[in-house]
């Protein structure tokens, strides 16, 4: 790693500041601009590429010697993080795209090129890249190229470093790298390599290699022998990937590995790898999320010499932590070794560690009041939440001065916090929440300048908030909830501390008024000052809080986010992008009560409102009822945004000739919001109305034209408490793949009939709760990702009529609830043509659909309701097996190859209504029955009752079987 590092060194050294004596060569000046003139640079970063000398020109880099340009460095400035957050969009007005010109191929001396973190909008990886015999360093990651890459890359004999990482790729044949024999750095991470076979035989034939990054790569074997090549390795990353099997031998005898990462790869424990013993050389293990539940063994302690950064989390390893000895270096460690089972005390640990995550375990006892001899001086995290530690909070803390993070939550710590805090102390976030403290806040405490959240709710504390607390001007997030203080609102917090978007008081003995101070902070998105015992009004200004009704502008680019590994706590992190809410609108009434009346701005509202609609049956007379769908016609008047506090507004299927006022985003109470039309073009120009609507639920918008708004996805995300959300047929060109996802309480997706071209995008599968997810009729392209198999909680998943190819990954087992699978009209194909085995094991499936797609099957799920495979390429006899499906209503095997007689047992299907049969063409006829109807307190949570096409009679199902070849294989599981 050193090596490669030095030689990019060197290379920018020697094309930078170019002699004035190395003038630019004219035809590779033209071919600059001609390059130019095929991108898209919405920001002007190729401003200065004018005049005669190319050298000079951004990005670009001439040889001292011979004035040919050696170097073009066209990567974005953008931070790389920016890729994950929803301000994609505005990373992407700095991103270059459009075309890479042909023009490239006459830099015959290009050694360095480097396009990465831009934006090719799916297009191919130039072949032509290949005719650069000279190129020594190439990076196209995170660039959005999609297809497959390029074979002609392996011409590049000359190449040290290759990173494509991050983009829409496929290997299929990875024995394009086997001719790169110089090449030292290899990242191909995200790449979709599961179909690529011999991959470690491939790569095993470059000596030099020693960085190699395979992470999230779907691969899924690799060899249990191998007799290794590549023995100059110190960077292994072979993290998210899908391996399911032990760790293989040979890796134990690459002894110059120093970097290891095999973190989520679904290596099989459940013994803690003994290879270990033997690796001395190494400074990072990542072996997080790992299978592994054993104990870690007495020998760990020979290794921990070496080890600078351990990742241990996400295991089930049980007994007490391993013990560490201090590095022999002056460096400093990091170790996570949270969410296991660890338990026992904590014993001390080296005083070089810096950071130190033991959450989520079963340890107990009292923290020692002193975890080292010298208290840890360099110590910067310290995580020791969601455990069972007793006592008090030790001393010694408040001696750590580099210490930024503190998290002691969720334990049965008791005392007083101690009154020890100092000035110079660095903390950023303090987390003593949900344990049994007592006593006053310190005084101390307001010495932490630079503390940015303090969670202090769920505890006893008592007392008065203390007026020291106003020194702490940077704080955002305050939360003092929970617990028995007795004093006023101070007034100072309105007026000193200004940078609040938290300030949570709920549930203690607060008194006297709400002080008109608070209205100072304007920057406030989350108050909470409910279960108090305060008097007097709710201040007028609380309707002017605009940070909890809108979050930002197109304008601002900063992502205030606690940086990695602190996402694993988001309660500390009451970021930028989080909308907030006021809590507690309502008001306690005492004394005789009756029954409430219309208020009068809201009766004239709704009379305004009526005003201006035409309604031609009298729906809204005072004795009309009924929930008709008849269409309201007119202009829907601002008089009924007048309702604020409405929590559900529908204009669902009628024809108003409206345009959607911007006011609707006012009504920060709306939880359910219909605009869906199916009966004209209803057009929205702007999404960025919903963006305040922070306490929405439900969202229908199908049927409204959104072909127009950029943003339409990073203003849905503003909703954090979204649960569905309609987008069908609303004319949506493009659809972001780079996402930091807010809604994650969204439970039903819906973007069916749109126009989205590219590959599924990556963070649909973040959304852990989805349960109802609905692709289909678009052109979605590529494979199908192998993330979709983490969609635990899935019953209905729809991705039919797309462009969707390749094998229909074996993760789709793991969808345990999965009931309805849609992935007809496709272009999926098994493994030798077979229906994958895993669907078998869906035992809650029963209506699949694999019609018009290119498969052969062994497999179906024996508890099937209905079963369609038309247009495929079964073959043969209709198996006897599919006798036993005894709940089967409908069989559709239309437009195979099938031959024989019909098996006699389909005169027993008791659940179908009509059996015909025609040995003529062997044309079965097979019709559905009259469904009973499931009573509504029957149906499972967000399931509607739905009435079904055939309620009224029976529909009839025409299958052709066509005549065929052998079906000896099979189409059902054999029994």
């Amino acid at each position: 790693m050193f090596l490669v590092l030095f030689w990019i060194g060197s290379l920018v050294l020697r094309c930078t500041g170019a002699d004035s004596n190395a003038s630019c060569i004219k035809r590779e000046r033209d071919a600059l601009l001609k390059f130019k003139q095929g991108l898209t640079d919405p920001s002007n970063r190729l401003l200065s590429w004018e005049g005669e000398d190319c050298c000079s020109w951004e990005g670009v880099g001439c040889s001292n010697t011979t004035g040919h340009v050696i170097k073009l460095d066209l990567h974005n400035p953008s931070s790389w993080a920016m890729y994950y957050t929803p301000q994609r969009e505005f990373c992407d007005s700095s991103c270059l795209g459009g075309d890479i010109n042909p023009s490239l191929v006459n830099l015959t001396h290009l050694e360095y090129f480097d396009a990465s973190m831009n934006n090719f909008s799916y297009a191919e990886i130039p072949s032509f890249l290949g005719s650069l015999k000279n190129l020594k360093y190439l990076d196209l990651g995170f660039a959005e190229f999609a297809g497959k890459v390029p074979h002609q890359l392996s011409n590049l004999s000359n190449l040290q470093h290759l990173d494509i990482r991050w983009n829409h790729l496929t290997i299929d044949n990875p024995g394009f790298v086997s001719s790169l024999s110089r090449l030292k750095h290899l990242d191909l991470s995200g790449l979709d390599a599961s179909n690529a076979s011999d991959w470690f035989h491939s790569i095993n034939m470059i000596p030099s290699l020693v960085v190699l990054r395979l992470s999230n790569c779907g691969l899924s074997h690799t060899p249990l022998i191998l007799d290794v090549n590549f023995t100059s390795l110190t960077f292994l990353v072979l993290s998210d990937n899908n391996f399911s099997s032990t760790i293989p031998r040979w890796l134990f005898n690459i002894s110059s590995i120093r970097y290891f990462d095999l973190s989520s790869s679904a290596f099989q424990g459940p013994n803690f790898p003994q290879w270990l013993k033997t690796q001395t050389n190494l400074f990072k293990i990542d072996m997080s999320n790992a299978s592994i539940s054993d104990s870690i063994p007495d020998w760990f302690d020979n290794i921990s010499l070496s080890i600078e950064d351990l990742d241990l989390s996400y295991n089930h390893i049980t007994k007490n932590l391993p013990k560490f000895r201090k590095l022999s270096a002056h460096l400093y460690r990091e170790i996570y070794l949270d969410s296991n089972k660890f338990e026992g005390p904590l014993d001390p640990f080296p005083s070089d560690v810096a950071i130190l995550d033991v959450s989520n375990n079963f340890l107990s006892g009292h923290i020692r009041q002193t975890l080292t001899d010298n208290g840890m001086p360099h110590m910067r995290l310290l995580f020791l939440s969601n455990n069972q530690f007793s006592g008090g909070i030790p001393v010694y803390l408040c001696k750590m001065q580099d210490l930024n993070f503190l998290g002691l939550a969720n334990n049965q710590l008791s005392g007083g916090v101690p009154e020890c805090w100092q000035k110079r102390q660095g903390l950023l976030v303090m987390d003593l929440a949900n344990n049994n403290l007592s006593g006053p806040i310190p005084v101390s405490m307001g010495s932490l300048q630079r503390l940015v959240s303090l969670h202090l709710e769920n505890n006893n504390l008592q007392g008065e908030i203390p007026v020291s607390l106003k020194n702490l001007a940077n704080l955002r997030a305050l939360d003092l909830s929970g617990n028995s203080f007795s004093s006023t609102i101070p007034a100072w917090i309105g007026e000193n501390l200004s940078s609040l978007k938290m300030f949570n008081l709920h549930s203690n003995m607060i008194h006297g008024e709400i002080p008109p101070q608070l209205c100072n902070l304007v920057s406030l998105r989350l108050l909470d000052l409910g279960r108090n015992t305060m008097t007097g009004a709710i201040p007028h200004c609380f309707g002017n809080f605009t940070a909890m009704i809108f979050n930002g502008t197109k304008s601002e680019k900063t992502w205030s986010r606690y940086p990695y590994p602190y996402l694993n706590y988001p309660h500390l992190a009451y970021d930028d992008h989080t909308l907030a809410f006021i809590k507690g609108t309502e008001l306690d009434c005492s004394g005789a009560y009756s029954s409430p009346l219309c208020i009068e701005s809201e009766r004239d509202a709704l009379l305004e409102f009526k005003r201006g609609l035409t309604d031609p049956l009298n729906l809204l007379s005072p004795g009309m009822q009924k929930c008709l769908k008849t269409a309201v016609r007119g202009r829907v008047l601002l008089a009924a945004i007048k309702l604020a506090m409405s929590s559900s507004l529908t204009f669902e299927s009628n024809m108003a000739t409206w345009e959607v006022p911007h006011h609707l985003g006012n009504l920060s109470n709306l939880q359910s919001l219909d605009l869906s039309t199916w009966n004209q073009d209803l057009t929205v120009e702007n999404l960025d109305f919903v963006q305040s609507l922070s306490s929405l639920k439900y969202l229908e918008l199908s049927g409204v034209i959104l072909s127009n708004p950029e943003n339409w996805l990073h203003s849905i995300n503003m909703l954090p408490a979204l649960v569905e959300l309609h987008l069908s047929s609303c004319h949506i060109l493009k659809i972001s793949h780079f996402l930091h996802v807010n809604f994650t309480s969204l439970e039903v997706l819906d973007l069916s009939f749109n126009y989205f071209s590219s590959p599924i995008p990556r963070w649909l599968f973040n959304i852990s709760k989805i349960q109802r997810l609905d692709l289909s009729s678009n052109a979605f392209q590529g494979s199908i990702p192998r993330e979709m198999g983490n969609y635990s909680l899935v019953v209905v998943l729809d991705l039919s009529y797309n462009h969707l190819e390749g094998e229909v990954p074996e993760k789709l087992s793991n969808l345990c609830n999965l009931q309805d699978l849609n992935l007809a009209n496709n272009h999926f194909s098994g493994e030798s043509g077979h229906i994958p085995k895993s669907l078998g094991s869906l035992s809650s499936l029963a209506s699949l659909h694999l019609q018009s797609n290119d498969m052969q099957g062994k497999t179906t799920p024996m508890s099937l309701i209905i079963l369609d495979v038309h247009s495929n390429r079964i073959e043969g006899e209709i198996p006897l097996q599919l006798c036993y499906l005894a709940s089967l209503r409908t069989l559709n095997l239309a437009n195979n190859m099938v031959n024989g007689t019909l098996p006699t047992c389909f005169g027993n299907f008791t659940a179908m209504a009509v059996k015909t049969q025609d040995f003529g063409t062997i044309t079965v006829i097979l019709a559905l029955p009259q469904l009973e109807s499931c009573p509504e307190d029957a149906l499972p949570k967000g399931h509607e009752k739905v009435e079904h096409p055939w309620k009224d009679g029976l529909e009839m199902f025409w299958f052709n079987i066509g005549l065929g070849m052998d079906f000896a294989a099979g189409f059902i599981r054999s029994l």
